[in-house]
């Protein structure tokens, strides 16, 4: 389903947002039963085709594992290079992109008792903040889950970046930048090279990591961001994947 068509915040060029898995359940294991929500670029350029031609910063912006940045990183230094992206672009995505080319903008009429995962490809702080808001309204919302979604950003450094603060989790590489991120206000969800990488104060291992895989995010929804200066939630650390 396409829910908006709009200029991406991150640098202005045409985006498509569109909602998946509110008929049909996604059959990722880690994420469960989430709604999921992705961010396409509307260049005129297939998702693979906007790989190449780095065409996906509108809907990723500054995310180290695009293949272009992963490509320059690895030349420049390959022992510290990170994996890249583990979105299946080719597949998936370039599947939603096809399947909505001629599609036109329309909204689900419910999603209660459903949570959402915003970005399941491209980064949300490309879309309005409003977007977000909308949807979040239709999903379920009750005492046990009174924050039914989750969302990551790279651009959390950005200035215009701060009202997604409350949705998101600051997506952080290093020590030094989940320290950065702390002292900005944010919590963070931080990725670990290997298990020898010790989490730091105040993390916990993701509980729908293949480390602990004790639930699924639908169920855990610890990543939707800060509710404020009293929130005292455990970041979240992962072991690359």
């Amino acid at each position: 389903m396409l829910i908006a068509r709009q200029r991406s915040k991150i640098n202005g060029e045409p985006v498509r947002v569109l909602l998946t898995g509110h008929h049909r359940p996604s059959k990722n294991a880690k994420t469960g039963e989430q709604v999921q929500v992705s961010i396409l670029s509307a260049s005129g350029q297939n998702p693979v085709q906007a790989l190449q031609t780095g065409a996906d910063a509108a809907v990723c912006g500054i995310c180290p594992l695009r293949p272009i940045l992963n490509k320059l990183e690895r030349e420049l230094d390959d022992d510290h290079a990170k994996k890249p992206c583990y979105v299946l672009v080719a597949r998936s995505v370039l599947s939603m992109w096809r399947a909505h080319i001629t599609a036109r903008v329309q909204w689900p009429t419910t999603l209660q008792g459903r949570s959402l995962r915003l970005g399941n490809y491209g980064d949300p702080a490309a879309v309005a903040i409003g977007v977000w808001h909308r949807l979040i309204k239709l999903a379920k919302r009750d005492h046990t889950h009174p924050r039914p979604w989750t969302g990551f950003t790279h651009r959390w450094k950005t200035a215009n970046a701060q009202p997604y603060k409350r949705i998101c989790m600051a997506s952080v590489d290093t020590p030094a930048e989940q320290q950065q991120a702390k002292r900005a206000g944010w919590r963070t969800f931080r990725v670990r090279r290997n298990a020898a990488d010790p989490l730091l104060a105040g993390e916990i291992s993701c509980p729908a990591s293949k480390e602990v895989n004790r639930t699924t995010c639908a169920s855990c929804l610890l990543c939707n961001g800060s509710a404020g200066p009293s929130d005292r939630r455990a970041d979240i650390a992962i072991i690359q994947h």
